[in-house]
């Protein structure tokens, strides 16, 4: 518990993950201090449930920190996780998972990079290069060293590797070079209805979920390529 609550505190500062930039960005923190709160407790009990295995009531509530943006990593990271646990094979679902995992990693979380490279080494988008690619930023990633950094599974490392050729390594490797960490902003407006619906209950019960179609649950600057693209 404690590990996670020090994880939310990171969270709720606002510290943006920037890849292997050693200088940390800030998001505007929420002026009012009860929503800082709200924040911070929502992603703890969030976590706790999605531990517990209970992705759909963590869900409700990671979406809502999630959509917090720069600094909010995590929690976007999770939400991603999560989406896929609960898609049952539904493409739809499974690619607004992916969105979220993208969301994060291109801001430079390394959870959220190695979770990419399992999804398009073993998921329902297989892409070997892609794969490459989210292996060697997530192996290089300066940001593993830090606080409560939980590494892939070796079982899911290895299944990794032994869906990418050499040749695939060699072009995920040329491609992870010319990486640029890229941060999600979400509508203002989007932000702010987030933080409210946490005022309405706890355990996931508050309010609707992800809404298809909201300008929240898109990504900004248009849609992220396909695999292969």
């Amino acid at each position: 518990m404690t590990a996670i609550r020090l994880l939310a505190a990171a969270l709720v500062l606002g510290i943006a993950v920037t890849g292997c930039s050693s200088k940390p960005q800030r998001s505007p923190l929420p002026k009012d201090r009860n929503a800082v709160d709200r924040i911070s407790d929502a992603y703890v009990r969030a976590v706790e449930l999605q531990n517990q295995g209970d992705c759909a009531k963590a869900s409700r509530l990671l979406y809502r920190v999630a959509m917090q943006g720069v600094g909010y990593e995590d929690a976007q990271r999770r939400l991603g996780e999560c989406t896929i646990a609960t898609a049952n094979g539904e493409q739809t679902r499974y690619m607004d998972g992916i969105v979220w995992l993208r969301r994060a990693a291109e801001a430079g979380w390394p959870e959220a990079q190695g979770s990419l490279a399992y999804e398009y080494a073993t998921g329902l988008m297989i892409d070997p290069v892609e794969a490459a690619r989210w292996l060697t930023l997530y192996e290089n990633n300066p940001r593993m060293k830090r606080l409560g950094f939980t590494p892939l599974p070796p079982d899911k490392l290895a299944r990794i590797r032994a869906r990418i050729t050499p040749e695939q390594l060699a072009k995920g490797q040329a491609n992870a070079a010319t990486f640029v960490p890229v941060t999600w902003a979400p509508p203002a407006a989007a932000k702010r209805s987030a933080v409210e619906d946490l005022k309405e209950g706890e355990d996931g019960k508050t309010g609707p979920g992800p809404r298809r179609g909201d300008d929240g649950d898109r990504p900004i600057g248009g849609e992220f390529p396909q695999p292969g693209q």
